[in-house]
C-alpha cells in the first residue's frame, strides 16, 4: 500500500475545514473521474460475486468498534466537516476495481485526532500499490501537488509519501526502537523519517545538508510556513535503497543519531520502505558524490 501522510498540531488547526479538504483533494488526485459522481450519488460501487462488503464505501466518523458511516454526498461531506470540528477522527473511502482485487477499498483518506500524541492530528491516504503502478506518474504528480496544496495551509510537523510501514509511525522510528517521542521539543526537534517525498518542518529546513540536497532530490519546494517538500525522484517506483541513502545523507543533520535496525513487524506488506542502517552522524558535512 502507498501511504501519504501529513502531521499537524490540531489545537491550532481548523479541522472543520482541513479534514474535508484533505479528503477531497486526495480523492480528486487519485480518482478524479469518479469523485464528483460519488458526491452526486451517480456512481455506485460494483459488488462482485463473493466479494467484500461495499458498505465500507463512504464517509465515516472513526471510533473504536463503533464507527458511524454515511454514503458519499455533498450534504454528508458537510456533516463530516462538523464532526471533525467537534474533535472526531473522520475518513472517506472510495472502492475501485484493480488487477489484484475484484473490488477493494483501495483509496482511504483519514484525518485522525491524537494519533501521534495529545493535540496532534495525522492526515493520511492509503491506496493500492499495484493499481498505482498501472497509472503512470500522472497520479503521483497529482498526489504531490495535493500534499503541497494542503501543506501551504498548515504549519506541518512532518509529511511523506512512500510505502506504508505502520498506521502512525515510520520505519525509521521503529529502527530506533521508539527511543524519541513526540513530546516537546520532539515533533520539531528531529525528522520522524524520510521517503520518496518528505516534508521537513520549518524548524529543521534550514539545517538540511544543502550540498547533498542537490544530489538527493529532483525538486525542493519551500512552503509558506517555511517547511520544505523534498522529492527524491520523478517516479515513485524508482525510489530504492541507493536513492534512500542519498536522501539520508541530505537529512543527516536533522535525523536521530545512531544506527537504526530493521524491526520485524507482523502484517507489514511487501515492499517495505527502504531503511538505511547507518549512522547519519557519519555524514555530517560530507561532500556529494560526483
Amino acid at each position: 500500500m502507498l501511504r501519504v501522510e501529513l502531521d499537524v498540531e490540531g489545537e491550532s488547526t481548523d479541522m472543520g475545514s482541513l479534514a474535508p479538504l484533505w479528503i477531497e483533494l486526495m480523492m480528486r488526485a487519485v480518482v478524479p473521474d469518479v469523485f464528483d459522481e460519488y458526491l452526486a450519488g451517480l456512481h455506485k460501487p460494483r459488488q462482485p460475486e463473493n466479494g467484500p462488503d461495499t458498505s465500507a464505501v463512504g464517509l465515516a466518523v472513526l471510533r473504536f468498534q463503533r464507527s458511524v458511516r454515511r454514503m458519499w454526498s455533498g450534504k454528508n461531506l458537510a456533516w463530516l466537516a462538523a464532526q471533525a470540528a467537534a474533535g472526531e477522527s473522520v475518513g472517506g473511502i472510495i472502492a475501485r476495481p484493480s488487477a489484484a482485487y475484484a473490488l477493494y477499498p483501495n483509496v482511504h483518506a483519514n484525518a485522525q485526532i491524537n494519533r501521534l500524541g495529545s493535540g496532534m492530528v495525522q492526515l493520511s491516504l492509503r491506496l493500492n500499490g499495484d493499481w498505482l503502478a498501472g497509472e503512470g506518474v500522472a497520479v503521483q504528480n497529482r498526489l504531490v501537488d495535493a500534499l503541497v496544496t494542503i501543506g501551504e495551509q498548515v504549519d506541518s510537523v512532518y509529511g511523506s509519501i512512500g510505502w506504508q510501514f505502520d498506521n502512525y509511525s515510520t520505519i525509521l522510528k521503529y529502527g530506533h526502537n521508539h527511543v524519541w517521542d513526540l513530546d516537546p521539543p520532539g515533533p520539531r526537534g528531529l525528522l520522524r523519517g524520510y521517503d520518496w517525498v518528505t516534508i521537513v518542518p520549518k524548524e529543521l529546513a534550514s539545517k538540511i545538508n544543502g550540498r547533498r540536497a542537490d544530489a538527493a532530490f529532483t525538486s525542493l519546494v519551500r512552503l509558506g510556513s517555511g517547511a520544505v517538500v523534498a522529492r527524491a525522484c520523478d517516479d515513485f517506483f524508482d525510489y530504492d535503497l541507493p536513492r534512500a541513502h542519498e536522501v539520508m545523507r541530505a537529512f543527516a543533520p536533522v535525523l536521530p543519531r545512531g544506527v537504526p535496525e530493521y524491526q520485524e513487524q507482523l502484517g507489514v506488506p511487501v515492499p517495505e520502505p527502504p531503511l538505511v542502517c547507518e549512522d547519519p552522524a557519519d555524514y555530517l558535512g560530507d561532500e556529494p558524490r560526483r
